[in-house]
């Protein structure tokens, strides 16, 4: 615990009573938990379970993080008073509030500020910063993790998460602010003037902008039904507008999931790639006899889609969707003919290699970089000034997409669009999107990925990652589940090497590995960028579904093994 820290709260005179009081309450593993340490700022901005302490989402910390950031924008950004900031807040505890109090610093500090009125998606947020020629954007956001955790994220003036550079030079500003205690947030003085309320009206702005991105706009519209949940996040706000004006007149919401709660009190857990997360949507769509249904996540930057098999519903994987995304839009663009010679596809070095395959058949060029959307987002950014290549698409593996360069973060808003209009399109051909997968899977080989998330004691955290790191950085054996190792990429010495060579890989260096085994699988490992998790991930491709699944099985079951050993 750092005692250091502990004390500075204890001892403060202008904190919170209230504040102070729940300290006094917390039993010896609550503090130390709460002042393990302090937040640390990095490239996804800060995360944490809400509550008094260095190491919680609260009003000092939230405080403490903007003085940090203004005092940054201040000396790098001549033109942040004119230009300003925007934000946006989702629908967890206290996010209005924060939202609220990081709009009064600013403004405080005379930098203009421009606030969303109520909750808002992460997409929303990026197109505004762009729209508004901002110097940047600030999101109260947890995301998709559970109702106890918050959090804050930095966008830069091109509407992308900032990358690792410029978040070392926020984190340093961010260690020199030490009066955070000291600030009376209820009345410290701040100008109201500075702070412009983006109403309904902004919607509409965006909205029309995405139905621009349609990929078939003449397509003939069939009255098929779909559900469509937020959540209780911000996705609410914007997708059932959007889907009503591009004329999908059958989607049927989940009224009790389109109210902002905190607490999340329909859904156990409010993350789209779990199945769970569906469960009063599929009751309602069996009551109906809907056969699909899409769930954006809190903050609506992902989205995933339930699709009835028989009687049941089978969740689209990550890879899955992206591969029917991708396979429907070059199709559709290359009958267009507009793809370029330059047209890129982009994706990360942990998403199936199914979606380089489609990229291939259409001869376009992809880059694969490391996983985070801020990756995608600043290639976006660059090949928009030098016009190498021209952006077709770009995904991650969980359920992160972007259909259009219109902003540079994943968007569930255009790609909920796109999904109707996709299913819409098959549905004149009397097919369903698990046919479609069946036919690029006959096409290009049976592609299974699969993701192992093993949850640590925070405690042990720092120890079982280093541990699980430096095995497969030096990794002996020559192979794993019966295949051969033929190449291993280790991000974090920015090399790849292979039957005795070593290659240098042109990525930033990232505590990642990567084995390439025989028949194109492969094996990644990386620490998780926002929990105390390890995440593995698995490729296997074979000429039909029961033989990768197999091959899955008998390569998980060799992972599992090796885990154990180095945790023991």
């Amino acid at each position: 615990m750092n005692n250091k820290e502990y004390q500075k709260w204890i001892e403060s005179y202008v904190i919170n009573p209230d504040i102070k009081e729940q300290l006094f309450l917390m039993d010896q593993k609550e503090l130390e938990e709460a002042f393990a340490s302090e937040i640390e700022f990095g490239t996804a901005g800060i995360r944490a379970k809400i509550g008094p302490g260095s190491n919680r989402m609260n009003h000092y910390v939230v405080a403490k993080v903007t003085l940090g950031y203004i005092n940054y924008l201040k000396d790098h950004f001549t033109s942040i008073y004119e230009k300003g900031i925007v934000i946006a807040y989702d629908n967890r505890k206290f996010s209005q509030e924060f939202a609220g109090l990081v709009a009064n610093l600013m403004a405080a500090n005379n930098i203009k500020v421009y606030l969303f009125e109520d909750l808002r998606p992460t997409p929303q947020l990026s197109f505004f910063i762009k729209y508004f020629n901002a110097c940047g954007g600030i999101n109260i956001t947890a995301s998709h993790n559970n109702k106890d955790y918050n959090g804050y994220k930095v966008y830069d003036q091109n509407g992308c998460q900032i990358l690792v550079e410029e978040a070392d030079l926020i984190k340093k500003y961010i260690e020199n602010v030490h009066n955070e205690l000291e600030l009376d947030l209820h009345n410290f003085k701040h100008n109201d003037n500075l702070i412009h309320i983006l109403g309904d009206t902004y919607d509409d702005i965006f909205i029309d902008v995405i139905l621009d991105k349609m990929i078939n706009k003449n397509l003939e519209y069939r009255s098929f039904p779909i559900i469509y949940t937020g959540l209780h996040g911000t996705g609410s706000q914007v997708i059932p507008k959007l889907l009503a004006k591009a004329g999908f007149s059958h989607v049927f919401n989940i009224s009790e999931q389109l109210v902002s709660d905190p607490e999340f009190t329909t859904v156990p857990n409010p993350n789209p790639e779990s199945l769970e997360a569906y469960d009063l949507a599929i009751q309602k769509a069996h009551e109906l006899n809907i056969d699909y249904i899409l769930a954006s996540d809190p903050d609506a930057d992902r989205i995933g889609v339930c699709v009835r098999k028989d009687y049941e519903f089978k969740l689209l994987t990550g890879n899955e969707l992206g591969a029917l995304l991708l396979n429907y839009i070059l199709k559709e663009r290359n009958k267009q003919n507009l793809l370029q010679e330059n047209s890129l596809m982009i994706d990360t070095i942990v998403t199936s290699d199914l979606g380089k395959m489609i990229a291939a058949k259409y001869q376009l060029y992809n880059l694969s970089v490391l996983t985070g959307f801020k990756y995608i987002g600043s290639l976006i950014n660059e090949f928009e000034n030098t016009k190498e290549f021209k952006y077709e698409f770009g995904y991650e593996e969980s359920l992160g997409y972007l259909i259009d360069p219109y902003i540079a973060d994943k968007d569930a808003v255009s790609t909920s669009l796109v999904i109707c209009e996709m299913i819409n399109y098959y549905q004149i051909q009397n097919l369903s999107l698990l046919d479609v997968l069946e036919q690029i899977y006959h096409e290009y080989g049976y592609y299974l990925n699969k993701q192992i998330s093993i949850t640590l004691d925070s405690k042990f955290a720092k120890k079982r990652i280093d541990d699980t790191m430096n095995y497969f950085s030096n990794l002996e054996l020559e192979s794993i589940g019966n295949i051969d190792i033929v190449a291993v990429e280790d991000y974090n010495k920015q090399l790849r090497y292979s039957m005795n060579e070593q290659v240098k890989i042109m990525l930033p260096q990232a505590n990642v590995i990567k084995l390439f085994l025989a028949n194109d699988s492969w094996i990644a490992i990386r620490p998780s960028g926002t929990e105390p998790k390890i995440k593995i991930y698995l490729q296997v491709k074979r000429n039909s579904f029961e033989a990768s699944k197999e091959q899955m099985e008998v390569l998980q079951n060799d992972i599992n093994t090796i885990l154990e050993e180095i945790y023991t």
